[in-house]
């Protein structure tokens, strides 16, 4: 894959970082993608992001795993609106991972895009960076969120009409309804 080459398996920069974030295991049945670096690199490779001969070492791994985080915590932040302790160390994360995974502007006559400046596993996250960047600049960043659910948070793109939506699916707000209402009826019977 060259650096200048635009991924097929994304419409639009939100779904990559919808991609990126949801490679996490979770209680609702997810599996970990980022478990080794063999996983990565399959991760990697399905979406055209790898070069064959590219290699995926243990920090790598550990490296995707700690920018997912911090992108998960500021989705996170887009549902909720709080603003916490976590989300300003994810900051502290993210910018640091900027400098580590620069970016670059190819400007021609039809667009403007930011580019990895690098290859490798550094140009697969700094992929991810630009994704969310172009998502921003698109004015759809606040409407990437991840789910309500402390068993699920997937993250999504927020489609509703009012962008109110707090749960990646209507299988999640219902369970989280009625965990909601199982609550308020011990707390009456007691």
């Amino acid at each position: 894959m060259g650096s200048e080459q635009e991924t097929a398996s994304w419409k639009v920069p939100a779904d990559a970082v919808v991609d990126f974030v949801n490679t996490r295991a979770d209680g609702a049945g997810h599996i970990e993608r980022f478990g080794s670096g063999a996983d990565l690199l399959q991760w990697a490779r399905e979406r055209d992001l790898l070069d064959d001969g590219a290699t995926v070492t243990d920090f790598d791994v550990l490296a995707a795993r700690e920018l997912r985080e911090a992108l998960r915590t500021v989705l996170l932040s887009h549902t909720d609106g709080q603003q916490t302790a976590a989300l300003a160390d994810a900051h502290d994360r993210l910018r640091a991972a900027s400098d580590r995974y620069p970016v670059r502007a190819v400007v021609t006559a039809g667009r403007v895009r930011l580019v990895p400046a690098a290859g490798g596993v550094p140009g697969l996250l700094g992929t991810v960076l630009a994704a969310a960047a172009e998502t921003s600049h698109r004015d759809e960043w606040a409407l990437v969120k991840a789910c309500s659910s402390p068993k699920c948070l997937y993250a999504f793109r927020d489609r509703t009409r009012n962008h109110s939506g707090r749960y990646c699916s209507p299988r999640c707000g219902s369970r989280m309804s009625m965990q909601a209402l199982r609550e308020r009826n011990k707390e009456d019977r007691a």
